[in-house]
């Protein structure tokens, strides 16, 4: 509390009050600092999608269930394969020797679609080539749940779609809604084990899906085109 000395002239006493009554000077913030503009994202040249189909290479992806089991399974047969395919000499063959795969000259390539069946589970193979008419494309492979009916594998129908590939044969795709870069002979691949009750006791199931991009082939090996 201020206190003033007797005698002081009013004029002074009005001024040491307005002084002592005045707001504390406030001092400025820092100033914030700009906010940076967003980063460019530069997609890969080598990532880049082609445009169009070649018109002297087709695109080969395989989409392959494998089934294999012990215990008291039943023991499915099959055997209806529709084509083979040779990694080493990158050819895709009619199973029928004397019968060509054809393909439109527009349609980027084939889907190879296959299920193999080993031990208790049973035996063969069964295979069918979808042509791919064009990108996007949207098919399915099975994943096994982990369960049984009547003691046969239960498998959910996941969703594959081709969505792009670049001149190196890299193909991006979208697996179960993931989104998945593969590379020329790469592969995609789950594995499911499960124990399971049947009509004849137990058994137990090892399913593997996969989906495997061989990338470009010589369209010269394939029959007369479309």
């Amino acid at each position: 509390m201020l206190k003033f000395r007797p005698g002081l002239p009013l004029s002074i006493v009005a001024m040491l009050l307005a002084v002592s009554c005045a707001a504390p000077a406030l001092t400025p913030a820092p100033a914030a600092p700009p906010t940076p503009p967003p980063a460019t994202i530069t997609p890969d040249p080598g990532l880049l999608p082609m445009g169009g189909a070649p018109a002297d290479r087709f695109l080969f992806v395989e989409a392959r269930v494998i089934v294999e089991g012990t215990g008291a399974l039943p023991r499915l047969m099959i055997d209806f394969p529709a084509y083979t395919f040779d990694p080493e000499t990158r050819t895709l063959r009619s199973f029928r020797g004397d019968r060509g795969i054809s393909l439109a000259r527009n349609a980027w390539g084939f889907m190879g679609q296959g299920t193999v069946r080993r031990g208790d589970a049973g035996g063969g193979a069964a295979s069918q080539l979808l042509p791919i008419p064009q990108l996007p494309f949207t098919t399915t492979i099975g994943v096994f749940t982990g369960k049984a009916k009547d003691g046969l594998e239960e498998l959910r129908q996941v969703p594959v779609v081709l969505q792009s590939v670049n001149p190196q044969g890299s193909l991006m795709a979208f697996i179960d809604g993931r989104r998945v870069i593969l590379g020329r002979g790469a592969s995609w691949s789950q594995v499911i084990e499960a124990d399971v009750a049947t009509p004849e006791g137990k058994g137990h199931y090892r399913v593997t899906s996969s989906i495997t991009n061989h990338g470009w082939l010589d369209r010269s090996q394939l029959a007369g085109a479309e």
